[in-house]
């Protein structure tokens, strides 16, 4: 028997009665689970790294926005603007991190 189902669909079930007039149920079509990779510790540990490296990640993206729109403002504008780019990326970076580690935020200003 060939089923043609939308991926959506993990099982099929059906439920009938018997010649007893018991209810059954038999599951006629179920989609094969993946096995997962790793230990249950070591994805727990991939899932905290991929965020830190996600908040860093956002950090260095408006770090970069921040020089391009300082260097097409003023001569040399990334070089004169670098410190308060780097505050304000770190802070952009960290507060991001925070909020995905659930810490509470800290604002300085």
């Amino acid at each position: 028997m060939d089923l043609r189902l939308r991926n959506s669909i993990n099982r099929v079930t059906v439920v009938y009665h018997d010649d007893e007039d018991r209810q059954r149920v038999r599951t006629i079509y179920s989609k094969n689970r993946k096995s997962r990779k790793g230990t249950e510790p070591v994805r727990s540990l991939g899932r905290l790294v991929r965020k830190v490296v996600s908040s860093y990640e956002s950090g260095l993206k408006t770090y970069l926005d921040r020089h391009d729109e300082s260097n097409r403002d003023k001569k040399d504008g990334w070089l004169r603007e670098l410190s308060y780019n780097v505050y304000r990326a770190t802070r952009r970076g960290s507060r991001k991190l925070r909020r995905t580690l659930g810490l509470p935020s800290i604002d300085l200003d």
